[in-house]
């Protein structure tokens, strides 16, 4: 019976010591949360401008580095938008065989000084969208691609009135379109042409090309604003051609 007091006793004062342990653990939280907070003893604030301006990079150098990546993409974007020029004339070239891209610019060029500066920003620039290929020799997923581009163009561009094909092309144009895609009989391009485009002995010209202007008569775009006004400017061009 004593030992059994005892040893009720012994629990008693455990769980008294316990509680007040916890009690104690809880007073010392209170106290942590309303004594203000010091800093830490051996914290080293930054004092002068560099070491402001290091200690702000040491934690913040991703973000800076996202937001200039951001800024510079953005800024190369505008001003690639701001120096492409504002093209007075489309001139489309299709044919099966090909046409180097070294002559686009001669082309350009060339055709210029029978454009007119229809935007009226002070110069004449001619954009040549070139859509050949060498039948036989390009690859038939090339063939297809720029068929593909050449009727993307087509069904999209509403500034594209002026063509350069040959009778292949013609034949292959026509039958792309529900009615007929050129007004005939087009124009043969002359002789001083070819003496000012083919520059590079080794890179002949396909024999035979011929200007033409689309038709858009009848078509969906008869009425819009910018198919008509790039049909009457190429119209006033290939008035002006040679």
């Amino acid at each position: 019976m004593e030992n059994r007091d005892k040893k009720s006793e012994t629990l008693s004062q455990r769980e008294k010591a316990q509680r007040d342990f916890l009690e104690l653990k809880k007073m010392q939280r209170e106290n942590a949360d309303k004594a203000p907070k010091q800093p830490y003893e051996n914290e080293i604030k930054p004092v002068t401008f560099k070491e402001k301006l290091s200690n702000f990079w040491y934690h913040n150098k991703v973000s800076v580095i996202v937001s200039a990546v951001i800024i510079a993409a953005v800024t190369f974007i505008c001003v690639q938008c701001a120096l492409k020029p504002a093209y007075d004339l489309t001139i489309v070239i299709y044919d099966n065989r090909y046409v180097s891209d070294m002559y686009l610019e001669n082309m350009s060029n060339y055709f210029k000084e029978y454009c007119d500066d229809f935007n009226k920003d002070g110069e004449v620039n001619v954009m040549i969208v070139n859509c050949t290929y060498e039948a036989g020799k390009s690859s038939a997923q090339y063939q297809q691609t720029v068929q593909q581009k050449l009727q993307s163009l087509i069904l999209t561009n509403k500034t594209a009135m002026v063509f350069i094909t040959s009778e292949d092309g013609l034949d292959y144009l026509q039958g792309v379109a529900d009615d007929l895609f050129f007004e005939l009989p087009g124009k043969d391009l002359s002789e001083d042409f070819y003496e000012k485009i083919e520059t590079y002995e080794n890179l002949k010209l396909p024999q035979g090309l011929r200007l033409y202007r689309r038709n858009i008569k009848g078509t969906l775009i008869e009425n819009n604003e910018t198919a008509k006004k790039s049909y009457e400017e190429a119209g006033i061009f290939m008035e002006k051609i040679k």
